[in-house]
């Protein structure tokens, strides 16, 4: 029998977003997520992120995110504990 500490194995997350549109070619989100037991991930993050419509067909998107770690959930390459990250994002999207 497999025994379970009953303080762990309870993955869980959670993300919001709200959205604006505000017209023309431009858009902008925010967003909070947050994660518990979640290998290598942030267990609260934020940012946002904002999105031009170049034409009909293609947009540009960047997104800002901060994240904050639980203590000893994640370490870095050189195995020290990390306990915030920033994420800078760049997306080019087409469609055919």
């Amino acid at each position: 029998m497999i025994s379970r500490n009953p303080d762990r194995d309870k993955p869980r997350a959670w993300n919001i977003e709200l959205g604006f549109f505000p017209g023309g070619n431009f858009e902008w989100a925010l967003r909070l997520e947050g994660s518990n037991e979640v290998e290598d991930a942030p267990q609260l993050q934020g940012g946002v992120s904002v999105a031009w419509r170049i034409t009909r067909n293609a947009s540009l998107t960047l997104e800002y995110l901060r994240g904050y770690y639980k203590q000893g959930l994640a370490t870095d390459s050189g195995n020290h504990d990390l306990d915030k990250v920033h994420q800078v994002v760049g997306q080019l999207s087409v469609e055919f």
